[in-house]
């Protein structure tokens, strides 16, 4: 046997060895951050040597077979290992992102949004504006490392996801209808406050144009006194002054008449006076 062909098998067979090691050294970095740099060197080793099987001539098939079987349950035990990694690295990037979505969602306010008044609604319009921020960082970093997960771990934590952005959905939907509710009832309020304000108004300046009014009736019905009062005395001084008894008579029956009429606005007269009080009276005290 040339020692160019010995050479080539056992420089292979060194390989493998060299091979065996960097699996033996995987149960101290399996969880490491040295993992990744270590399957970079298992995997082109593991490649060289499966090419170097094509042309390498061993001394006997058995020899061959030998280390060929050796290499074999190597790759197995590279693969199984690697899909381990995989799995674990899987679950540990799941684990983070529950953790980075855990009270994200909005169920705890769906019953009472509806009670909700403006000042309570803002506070929780603020915290689900903080947890979609938070959400939103959660899905950058699903993004990315999805691609070091299995399918079943990105199907969980998507339809999580899927889940909160849902629940957060509703909650803008219920805060639209609760906000355009709390304003419209404002608008209400704010209606009937001004229609209030005007028939209040309205009943001021109507009170106001009857006191008006009365201080002029009072003004007219003072001037009819004073007339009724100056024709009284004419009366009496016709009286005095009568030259028979007819007219004495008559002058007595006018006299009396005007007295009358003079009672009549007098009464009238206390009348208008206490209406204007009364009216002076609930005007001071409008406000």
């Amino acid at each position: 046997m040339s020692a160019f062909f010995r050479d080539g098998y056992e420089k292979l067979n060194d390989k493998i060895y060299e091979l065996q090691q960097e699996v033996d050294g995987l149960k101290y970095t399996l969880l490491t951050s040295h993992i990744a740099d270590s399957w970079e060197t298992i995997i082109d080793l593991m490649n060289e040597i499966q090419e170097d099987f094509k042309s390498v001539r061993y001394p006997t098939r058995q020899d061959r077979e030998n280390a060929w079987q050796r290499f074999f349950e190597l790759r197995q035990e590279i693969y199984r290992k690697k899909n381990q990694r995989y799995e674990e690295v899987s679950k540990n990037h799941k684990d983070t992102l529950f953790d980075l979505l855990k009270g994200l969602e909005y169920w705890q306010l769906r019953e009472g949004l509806r009670q909700m008044f403006f000042t309570e609604l803002n506070v929780i319009k603020a915290e689900v504006i903080e947890n979609g921020k938070k959400l939103n960082e959660a899905g950058k970093y699903f993004s990315s490392v999805k691609h070091e997960m299995t399918g079943d771990d990105k199907v969980e934590v998507f339809n999580k996801i899927k889940e909160i952005r849902e629940s957060h959905d509703e909650f803008w939907r219920n805060f639209k209808d609760r906000s355009q509710e709390l304003h419209e009832a404002k608008e209400d309020r704010k209606r009937d406050y001004e229609e209030r304000q005007d028939r209040k108004e309205k009943a001021k300046n109507s009170l106001i144009e009857n006191i008006e009014n009365n201080r002029e009736k009072l003004e007219k019905a003072e001037q009819a006194l004073a007339k009724q009062e100056s024709h009284r005395d004419d009366l009496e001084e016709k009286l005095e002054s009568a030259y028979s008894e007819s007219f004495r008579e008559r002058c007595e029956g006018w006299l009396d008449e005007c007295n009358e009429k003079i009672r009549d606005i007098e009464s009238y007269i206390d009348k208008i006076k206490s209406w204007i009080e009364d009216g002076e009276d609930r005007l001071r005290n409008w406000d």
